[in-house]
């Protein structure tokens, strides 16, 4: 009888752990909490990307835009790559739908940041 009854209640609590995460869904198999702050931040290139490298930080929250981002960059750290891009989430892109929309891209990510990397391309 008590085996029976524990058994209940860790059935009935499991569905309640359950019912509390109406607000986590999951992308490609990974759970993304929908109301999780994100910290997004910039680095001028995928080459410095140490925290001190940082030229831009802001807050979102999971499934929205990034409302502000740093001007377009125009000292390239590498002479034989001058020119910006754009940002992207990837260290290197193959085409520009690689780089970051800010008018439709949201922030959809299971960690508490998202780092965004300055691109450049030859002249």
């Amino acid at each position: 009888m008590k085996k029976s009854i524990l058994l209940s209640i860790l059935g009935l609590s499991s569905l309640a752990l359950v019912g509390c995460n109406k607000d986590i869904t999951e992308e490609a198999g990974v759970k993304i909490d929908k109301e999780a702050m994100v910290t997004v931040n910039f680095y001028t290139d995928f080459t410095h990307c140490d925290t001190k490298d940082i030229i831009f930080t802001i807050k979102v929250q999971n499934y929205n835009l990034i409302p502000e981002h740093p001007a377009d960059l125009t000292e390239s750290p590498f002479v034989e790559f001058p020119v910006f891009k754009g940002w992207s989430k990837k260290t290197i892109i193959n085409s520009d739908a690689d780089l970051w929309n800010f008018s439709t891209d949201k922030v959809m990510t299971a960690f508490s940041t998202l780092s965004l990397y300055g691109i450049w391309v030859e002249a």
